[in-house]
Protein backbone atom coordinates (compact mmCIF):
# COMPACT_ATOMS: atom_id res chain seq x y z
CA UNK A 1 0.00 0.00 0.00
CA UNK A 2 2.80 2.48 0.85
CA UNK A 3 4.39 1.94 -2.56
CA UNK A 4 1.04 2.49 -4.30
CA UNK A 5 0.48 5.73 -2.35
CA UNK A 6 4.01 6.87 -3.23
CA UNK A 7 3.30 6.03 -6.88
CA UNK A 8 0.18 8.26 -6.80
CA UNK A 9 2.27 11.12 -5.40
CA UNK A 10 4.86 10.60 -8.14
CA UNK A 11 2.16 10.34 -10.85
CA UNK A 12 0.76 13.67 -9.65
CA UNK A 13 3.91 15.42 -10.87
CA UNK A 14 3.14 14.39 -14.48
CA UNK A 15 -0.42 15.73 -14.58
CA UNK A 16 -1.22 18.86 -16.53
CA UNK A 17 -4.06 20.22 -14.41
CA UNK A 18 -5.09 22.61 -17.19
CA UNK A 19 -6.17 19.70 -19.39
CA UNK A 20 -6.61 16.74 -17.01
CA UNK A 21 -9.97 15.09 -16.40
CA UNK A 22 -11.52 16.08 -13.05
CA UNK A 23 -13.94 14.31 -10.76
CA UNK A 24 -14.92 14.51 -7.11
CA UNK A 25 -16.64 12.55 -4.38
CA UNK A 26 -17.32 12.87 -0.68
CA UNK A 27 -15.03 10.81 1.52
CA UNK A 28 -12.47 10.73 4.29
CA UNK A 29 -10.21 13.78 4.06
CA UNK A 30 -7.39 11.91 5.84
CA UNK A 31 -7.71 8.93 3.48
CA UNK A 32 -8.77 10.16 0.04
CA UNK A 33 -8.09 6.78 -1.62
CA UNK A 34 -9.98 4.80 1.05
CA UNK A 35 -7.11 2.41 1.72
CA UNK A 36 -6.26 3.15 5.36
CA UNK A 37 -8.07 2.04 8.50
CA UNK A 38 -8.92 5.21 10.39
CA UNK A 39 -10.07 5.34 13.99
CA UNK A 40 -13.51 6.97 14.35
CA UNK A 41 -12.00 10.05 16.01
CA UNK A 42 -10.02 10.65 12.80
CA UNK A 43 -13.11 10.69 10.55
CA UNK A 44 -13.39 13.92 8.61
CA UNK A 45 -15.73 13.75 5.63
CA UNK A 46 -15.47 16.34 2.89
CA UNK A 47 -15.26 16.81 -0.86
CA UNK A 48 -12.30 15.01 -2.42
CA UNK A 49 -11.08 16.19 -5.82
CA UNK A 50 -9.26 13.84 -8.17
CA UNK A 51 -7.59 14.47 -11.51
CA UNK A 52 -6.08 12.18 -14.14
CA UNK A 53 -4.29 12.32 -17.44
CA UNK A 54 -3.05 9.64 -19.83
CA UNK A 55 0.37 9.87 -18.14
CA UNK A 56 -0.92 9.48 -14.57
CA UNK A 57 -2.04 5.86 -14.81
CA UNK A 58 -5.25 6.58 -12.91
CA UNK A 59 -6.89 9.06 -10.60
CA UNK A 60 -4.72 11.18 -8.32
CA UNK A 61 -5.98 13.05 -5.27
CA UNK A 62 -5.58 16.82 -5.40
CA UNK A 63 -3.80 16.42 -2.04
CA UNK A 64 -0.98 14.61 -3.86
CA UNK A 65 -0.41 17.34 -6.44
CA UNK A 66 2.51 19.72 -6.04
CA UNK A 67 1.30 22.88 -4.28
CA UNK A 68 1.33 25.07 -7.40
CA UNK A 69 -0.52 22.44 -9.45
CA UNK A 70 -3.17 22.06 -6.74
CA UNK A 71 -3.65 25.83 -6.69
CA UNK A 72 -4.08 25.93 -10.49
CA UNK A 73 -6.49 22.97 -10.38
CA UNK A 74 -8.72 24.70 -7.84
CA UNK A 75 -8.60 27.92 -9.85
CA UNK A 76 -9.76 25.92 -12.88
CA UNK A 77 -12.59 24.36 -10.87
CA UNK A 78 -13.64 27.78 -9.56
CA UNK A 79 -14.05 29.00 -13.16
CA UNK A 80 -16.38 26.13 -14.09
CA UNK A 81 -20.09 26.98 -14.20
CA UNK A 82 -21.23 25.56 -10.85
CA UNK A 83 -18.94 22.53 -11.28
CA UNK A 84 -20.96 21.48 -14.33
CA UNK A 85 -17.96 19.81 -15.93
CA UNK A 86 -17.16 17.59 -12.95
CA UNK A 87 -19.24 15.15 -11.01
CA UNK A 88 -19.04 12.40 -8.44
CA UNK A 89 -16.85 9.42 -9.25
Amino acid sequence: MQKWLADRKEAAKAINVATGEITWKHGQILDPYGVRKLRPEKYQVGRLVFVRSPESGGWVSAYDLPEESARRLHQRIDRLPHCAAIGPA
